[in-house]
């Protein structure tokens, strides 16, 4: 979550994680995500599952945001954090990470890390000179 960039997500997203921080916003979202649901204008009437994946405190912010009170149709979040992680990869490979590095440290295999962050920029046909100049 740490590499998280929020420049890179869709504006309710954005909008989650300035209300309740990036843990409990990416949590309310794998949860929730994709789904239409309720959010009561008062914590206590809350339901376990709510509960479950959002503090004390971020329950509270949510149930008294504008959300509260109203059905909501919930962005999905995973396609925007594999984008993220992805984004965090290439940087990482541009400052002289290996492709066993990346793949220890992003839990993919070592031949997709290459795939994901190449060594080298992609080929560009503009680049390559013809042979017979």
């Amino acid at each position: 979550m740490e590499r998280l960039d929020p420049s890179l997500l869709p504006p309710q997203i954005r909008k989650l994680i300035r209300l309740l921080g990036t843990e409990d916003a990416v949590n309310l979202l794998k949860t929730w995500g994709g789904q239409r649901r309720w959010v009561p204008a008062d914590p206590t009437l809350a339901t376990p599952q709510l509960r479950a994946c959002l503090s004390p405190a971020a329950l509270a912010a949510l149930c008294q945001s504008e959300f509260g009170g109203l059905a909501t149709d919930w962005p999905k979040v995973d396609k925007v954090l594999r984008q993220s992680i992805w984004a965090a990869m290439r940087a990482d490979r541009a400052a002289g990470c290996t492709a066993n590095d990346l793949a220890v440290r992003y839990g993919y295999t070592r031949r997709r890390a290459r795939t994901i962050a190449p060594a080298h920029a992609p080929f560009s046909p503009d680049l390559q000179r013809d042979l017979f100049d």
